[in-house]
């Protein structure tokens, strides 16, 4: 294992302790990930390829790797299209509160997802979510189950 694969591999371990509790959440165009308990936020994925991610969460996990803004976007770039196995045309961090946009995402106004109605999402995407939705009504998909 060269360095690169070992900071790859601790950084992931250092993510999975830090988004334990990060709940997947499809609405609509969009994938947040987020704490629904917490209310904290972590990403949001749109169905144009854009990633939101919290800038001031992320800055104290890659904290630990003396990581930067720009070195650690690449880094959570690849995780998620990894994770999601969805490509990523733009990133941006957002430093702000989405507290209104996250009301909505967990209110029963959701739009959630079929495989007729998948918003722009591929197919095996939406089929992989509605399995695990279907397996049982209190069931939830968690981002650490993705890596």
């Amino acid at each position: 294992m060269n360095t690169n694969e070992r900071l790859t591999h601790l950084i992931k371990l250092r993510l999975k302790s830090a988004l334990k509790n990060a709940e997947i959440l499809p609405h609509a165009e969009s994938i947040y990930v987020m704490n629904t308990s917490s209310m904290e936020w972590y990403f949001v994925i749109n169905s144009n390829g854009q990633l939101r991610f919290n800038s001031k969460f992320f800055d104290t996990v890659f904290l630990l790797f003396s990581m930067e803004q720009s070195r650690y976007s690449k880094v959570l770039k690849k995780i998620v299209e990894d994770s999601f196995n969805y490509p990523i045309r733009n990133i941006q961090r957002v430093g702000s509160n989405l507290s209104w946009e996250l009301d909505i995402v967990i209110s029963t106004k959701r739009k959630d997802w079929d495989l007729k109605n998948r918003y722009g999402f591929p197919y095996n995407l939406v089929k992989n979510y509605l399995e695990i939705k279907n397996t049982s009504d209190v069931r939830k998909w968690y981002f650490t189950e993705l890596f």
